[in-house]
């Protein structure tokens, strides 16, 4: 994929480093990196308006961008639920909302997942809030509600690359997220 224009030129590339002497190079300069991809986690979206709340059925547009759309690429991989019978009989509202390890365990295991990220969003006439919560490999993680104020399926995929950012500050590897490295490539 390439750009050209305005004196500049634009490309997606694959870089490939040595491991070892960049991790010297961001250990002299107290550079902050995250490097280790998470295990893959089940997206599960909890849709509210008007004080009904959906998660499963295509009345709930949450899950419907997650089964439409891609998902954010990232360190951080995402799966999306079928949102079929098999997963209604796994996961209910009741188990979504309280949040604990073992009421996910089933639908993980289907998945074959780490972990789950578990989604609310809430509309509001324009906008929606969401938020979020991750359980991942005994590890827990809050997102904070966050107000968007594109179209609910837009909004997911934000929140989505959102959560990206959250994890990946979570999981930064030493250094300082005070400094920057700039690189030149011939």
């Amino acid at each position: 994929d390439e750009r050209f224009g305005s004196g500049r030129y634009l490309a997606n590339a694959t870089v490939r480093f040595k491991p070892h002497a960049i991790r010297r190079i961001f250990s002299v300069h107290q550079l902050a990196y995250a490097e280790t991809y998470s295990a893959p986690v089940l997206v599960i979206a909890l849709q509210e308006e008007a004080g009904k709340s959906v998660l499963w059925g295509d009345s709930n547009l949450l899950l419907q961008a997650l089964k439409e759309q891609e998902l954010p690429k990232g360190l951080l991989p995402y799966v999306a639920p079928y949102g079929d019978i098999e997963d209604i009989a796994l996961l209910n509202l009741e188990k979504a909302r309280s949040f604990r390890n073992f009421d996910f365990a089933d639908i993980t295991e289907r998945y074959g997942v780490g972990g789950v990220v578990f989604i609310e969003g809430k509309l509001n006439g324009d906008s929606v809030s969401i938020s979020g919560r991750m359980l991942s490999l005994g590890r827990s993680l809050r997102f904070p509600a966050k107000k968007y104020d594109s179209d609910i399926r837009t909004a997911t995929i934000q929140a989505l690359q959102d959560f990206q950012e959250t994890w990946k500050a979570q999981n930064l590897i030493a250094g300082s997220p005070q400094k920057t490295l700039h690189a030149v490539l011939d």
